[in-house]
């Protein structure tokens, strides 16, 4: 190929090479811009006859100085019936491939000519040239560099579009200036509720720099749902066709809703609005509808809950559909969309179909945080972890699959530990979650041996993909052998045996079992059951020089009474010679009761006519009441007495043979409410003392 340089004398009567694909783009006389639909075409060049034409000469175009004299269908040889037609055009092609160099978020120009060689010449003559403008630049740049329509101040800061905020059936606002904003470029706006979209536009710019103004059609506007937030988006479609990214989202104003309806209401929400996600547990949603005298019974009428998480991201609405019956409207909301927007709001509203009839907004918080368990170690059992059964690796920590869990969450997993000596070793991880199921985190058995002795605590915070914050319950175990594993109570339940129900579980007894399972090295010891019950530490008499069997102990029911609605540590204490050691700890849950009850009070005259006071909440005729009277060895005594009117308290009688052949020992006594049917029997604390 030859250069544009070569030759170039410019003594012939060339006339304008024409070039129909090109657009004006508003800042050159000649059309210079090549559409972005048309970049993958070949561009087609019309060169017209001119007066010094003659057979054989070369015809060639000439593109950024280069002639393309050897590239196929873009150059010529005159022939002799083209020579003399004075009105030919000789159409050359220009190969798409030219401009392929210019990338995406680029722009170049380039110089579009053509020059003739005559027959048996090696000089080129140059005919007029052309700029061809290659623009590949999307207006505004990058996604998310679009910014938000600009609606007016008074506006922006009252929140709702009012009837007077529209001019002659249009509301004006503004779209600022953006990246490689051009005359000509046109703007479309789109507005949605969630659940309908309409659009205004296109709108014409004409300016490089300043704003836009935009007139959104009242009519349109209107047509979307009052009370709940608009999103208003918009793009820019240049004039070689590059189309913008959706610009940022505004999202902050609602419509004014006329002559609306009672807003929503929402079941277990309070008078400040808020719904405690920690009480709703895994229920569903609640809302009512209450009737209105504008209701027409059997039309179809629409919720929409449209929520915002906790970190500001506002989800797609929810619609539910329903029909307007008499006595009013139930809707039940799966519980999940709660939970996507705890610790953020939701915005209720509702329609009636036929008519377009809407509420007043119900705004609502959801508070509260996810119920978290505790995060468990694999080779943890008994409440300890022992080096010893945990394998070069490292141990397991366990996060299981937890209410709500979802891609996208963060964890961050603390482990915090206090050697033997006292000396605190903290570690954490951050994990991400990537699926739903349980998460698993390794930790090196280094950092398990050097807390032998002493404990670790291990638990997590959640955040969730909507930014709401939840922490785990806590995971105490401590780490070493554990020589002397923790007592059992009977009838103990759960994945730990530690929770007992004892108003269903032991109603009558006179005592509840613990068992000491046989452990090495027991032979000859002496062990004795402590339970620490609340105001009372009572230790059972020692059993001295055990066997190599597992040992059961009796507790008196009173002492386990005492302890109903608290956690009650059990051990046992271990005599070996001058050595003392001490259990593992069961920390037992007994489970709480209906009733708060007070202890009843003893009380005599000189030893005449011993009677108890009980008190409990609404003390009635027709109450039975249990005393329950205990001395440690002893049988256990117990008798009923009937109430016959409506009391703050009443006496019930001791029998006198009771108090003498108990006298000076320590007696535990208290009483239970008889219960009617299909109820449990309520226990009261204990009472300890010693008659005279």
């Amino acid at each position: 190929m030859s250069t544009f340089n070569e030759g170039v004398k410019g003594t012939l009567e060339f006339k304008a090479l024409k070039v129909d694909a090109l657009l004006d783009d508003g800042y050159d006389e000649v059309p210079e811009l090549l559409p972005g639909d048309r970049l993958d075409d070949d561009l087609h060049v019309i060169v017209s006859w001119w007066p010094e034409i003659a057979v054989d000469d070369h015809i060639a175009l000439v593109w950024d100085e280069e002639i393309l004299d050897a590239e196929s269908d873009a150059f010529h040889y005159v022939e002799e019936s083209e020579a003399d037609d004075h009105e030919h055009e000789f159409e050359l092609i220009l190969p798409a491939s030219y401009w392929r160099s210019v990338g995406e978020g680029e722009e170049s120009r380039f110089s579009l000519g053509y020059a003739v060689r005559p027959s048996l010449s090696t000089v080129w003559e140059h005919g007029p040239s052309r700029f061809v403008r290659i623009d590949r630049l999307a207006p505004g740049g990058e996604e998310g560099a679009l910014g938000k329509m600009v609606f007016p101040k008074a506006l922006e800061d009252r929140g709702v579009i009012l009837e007077s905020d529209f001019e002659q059936g249009v509301l004006w606002v503004t779209i600022s200036g953006y990246l490689h904003q051009a005359w000509g470029d046109t703007i479309t706006v789109s507005m949605t509720d969630g659940i309908e979209r309409v659009s205004a536009g296109p709108f014409t710019v004409d300016s490089e720099r300043e704003a836009t103004p935009v007139a959104l059609p009242q009519t349109q506007l209107q047509t979307l749902l009052g009370g709940i937030p608009i999103s208003f988006t918009y793009q820019v479609l240049d004039r070689a066709g590059n189309e913008s990214a959706l610009s940022l989202a505004h999202d902050s104003l609602v419509l004014e809703v006329v002559q609306p309806l009672p807003a929503p209401r929402v079941r277990d929400a309070d008078e400040a609005g808020n719904l405690d996600f920690s009480l709703l547990g895994d229920a569903d949603v609640l809302v009512y509808l209450d009737p209105d005298d504008r209701w027409v019974v059997g039309q179809a009428v629409t919720l929409v809950w449209v929520g915002m998480t906790a970190n500001g991201s506002r989800l797609a609405p929810v619609i539910k559909h329903g029909q307007l019956k008499a006595d009013g409207v139930e809707f039940s909301l799966d519980n999940a969309h709660a939970a996507a927007v705890l610790q953020g709001d939701a915005r209720l509203v509702y329609r009636i179909d036929e008519g377009g009839l809407g509420s007043d907004p119900r705004v609502i918080s959801i508070i509260g945080s996810l119920e978290l368990a505790a995060p468990e170690v694999d080779e943890a059992t008994g409440g300890a972890l022992d080096p010893e059964n945990v394998p070069s690796q490292g141990a397991t920590i366990r996060i299981k699959a937890y209410p709500h869990m979802a891609k996208g969450d963060q964890i961050l997993l603390e482990w915090n530990g206090v050697s033997a000596a006292g000396d605190p070793h903290d570690l954490s991880w951050s994990l991400d979650v990537q699926q739903v199921g349980d998460l698993e985190q390794r930790v090196g058995k280094d950092d398990i041996e050097v807390l032998v002795g002493g404990r670790v605590t291990l638990f997590y915070t959640l955040t969730a993909v909507g930014g709401a914050l939840s922490g785990s319950a806590d995971c105490d175990l401590r780490v070493g052998r554990v020589a002397f594993p923790r007592p059992e109570v009977e009838k103990a339940f759960g994945d730990d045996k530690d929770q007992l129900d004892f108003n269903r579980d032991f109603v009558g007894a006179s005592h509840v079992k613990v068992t000491v399972r046989q452990y090495a090295g027991m032979a000859g010891d002496q062990v004795a059951i402590v339970l620490e019950v609340p105001d009372l530490d009572y230790q059972l008499p020692w059993k001295e020089d055990v066997g190599p069997a597992d040992l059961i102990f009796e507790v008196p029911a009173g002492v386990v009474m005492h302890g109903i609605g608290n956690t009650v540590p059990i051990s046992y204490r271990i005599l070996r010679g001058d050595q003392k050691e001490t259990s593992d700890v069961l920390e037992l849950n007994i489970q709480e009761q209906q009733l708060d009850m007070q202890a009843p009070n003893y009380m005599s005259f000189a030893g005449q006519a011993p009677a108890f006071i009980v008190r409990y909440p609404e003390v009635k005729s027709g109450d039975q009441v249990d005393i329950h009277w205990q001395v440690e060895g002893e049988a256990f005594r117990n008798a009923t007495a009937a109430v016959y009117q409506d009391e703050n308290y009443w006496l019930v009688p001791i029998e006198p043979g009771w108090v003498a052949a108990d006298k000076g020992k320590t007696v535990y006594a208290n009483y239970s409410v008889v219960p009617k049917v299909g109820e449990k029997r309520q226990f009261s604390p204990l009472y300890t003392f010693k008659p005279r």
